[in-house]
């Protein structure tokens, strides 16, 4: 796994006196990527004027910051992405994603101030972490991670499993959240769509083309690329769609340390 520390200097609009130095940290490892990408997204999408700055860690704390004593003053949780804005520290990708867009008054479709909207935005979030989140981290695993990383042969009945709890949560995404609406919370992108689209974006990086044969989620796809722009969109999930060819130069040993875990967690 990869650390690094993203450094965000918000250059306000004209209009605004707002100024503030954030420190956001963010693991490069390819079961936290949902996270690192939606934060590159919202960067781009909901800051215009936000310039992002990259400090790579050196080879021998690559991986292991989260767990030093720097990053358990942040939070002692210990997982990243983590905030922290003067002397206010918060953990946990949603709660960060809110809080920017709050404090840099962002265009209000972002997360909209009107109470239904918001609430749209709100249910999303509330359910993707134990639905459309955990499946395709589930099958970004048992498809790259554990078979060419750890060597272990995944049996037929746990990725078939995992396949038709995945096709039900996009299933719901298709007639739960998006229906006949441009976006999941109405006409507008907001804050559920970007979170959405980095966690299906999961199983396409482990060779599954979801949007086959789904209409109506390629489209709503389609929509959400175009909203935040091209060049964001695939520089986003540049890492995730080159994931099984980038494993092939990874420091295999590293995750063989944690492998009678993740095989409790996913087999």
């Amino acid at each position: 796994a990869k650390l690094a520390v993203l450094s965000l200097v918000f250059r306000p609009r004209p209009h605004t006196e707002l100024s503030a130095d954030l420190s956001l940290g963010c693991e490069h490892a390819f079961h936290r990527l949902p996270d690192e990408f939606t934060g590159r997204l919202v960067l781009g999408g909901l800051c215009e004027e936000a310039e992002l700055v990259r400090r790579g860690c050196s080879g021998e704390t690559r991986g292991r910051e989260h767990y030093g004593e720097e990053f358990g003053k942040i939070t002692p949780i210990r997982k990243v992405p983590a905030l922290r804005d003067g002397d206010f520290c918060l953990a946990e990708s949603v709660a960060i994603l809110q809080y920017l867009a709050e404090k840099f008054k962002t265009p209000d479709f972002w997360y909209p101030a009107d109470l239904q909207q918001r609430a749209r935005v709100n249910e999303y979030l509330s359910w993707q972490h134990t639905g459309l989140r955990w499946q395709g981290t589930k099958i970004f695993w048992l498809r790259v991670f554990i078979p060419k990383i750890l060597g272990v042969d995944v049996p037929q009945d746990k990725l078939d499993g995992a396949l038709e709890d995945l096709n039900g949560s996009l299933k719901l995404m298709e007639e739960k959240f998006i229906q006949d609406k441009p976006f999941i919370a109405g006409d507008q992108i907001s804050l559920a769509d970007l979170v959405a689209i980095v966690e299906i974006m999961q199983p396409v990086g482990s060779g599954l083309d979801v949007f086959e044969g789904r209409p109506k989620l390629s489209a709503w796809r389609d929509r959400v690329q175009a909203a935040i722009g091209k060049e964001l969109f695939d520089d986003a999930h540049q890492i995730i769609l080159g994931a099984r060819e980038s494993v092939k130069l990874m420091d295999h040993s590293k995750l063989q340390l944690f492998k009678p875990k993740i095989l409790k967690l996913f087999l």
